[in-house]
């Protein structure tokens, strides 16, 4: 055999032979990670508290506008009362169908326009 050592592996072994770190600096770790961890608990649940007060006070002031935009959107454009015609032209005969139908129009133009 010979007697050529690789010295990074040498510097392992060397490594391995080193006094285990002492016990006061192993809780002192722990102890700053446990501090750590509650800090983040109390952050997150302080996030969740101020989310659910803002969602309680602002949340029905959005609602009614979620709703009145809702009721807008759907308004219909021609009055065809209750036939099969009205059923089946539901979808694009609203100002929701003609704004979607506008941006798709736009978009396939912008597309060939642009070159995408």
């Amino acid at each position: 055999m010979t007697e050529d050592r690789d010295p990074f592996l040498q510097s392992l072994f060397d490594d391995s032979r080193l006094e285990p770190v002492s016990e006061e600096f192993t809780s002192a770790v722990v102890s700053r990670t446990y501090s750590l961890r509650n800090k983040l608990i109390t952050v997150a649940v302080g996030l969740i508290v101020i989310l659910l007060v803002y969602t309680w006070f602002y949340g029905a002031p959005g609602q009614g506008l979620a709703l009145a935009m809702a009721k807008f959107l759907s308004t219909s454009l021609i009055d065809l009362g209750n036939s099969w015609a009205a059923l089946i032209l539901a979808p694009i005969n609203s100002i929701a169908g003609l704004l979607a139908i506008t941006f798709k129009l736009l978009r396939s133009f912008s597309k060939k326009i642009l070159g995408l």
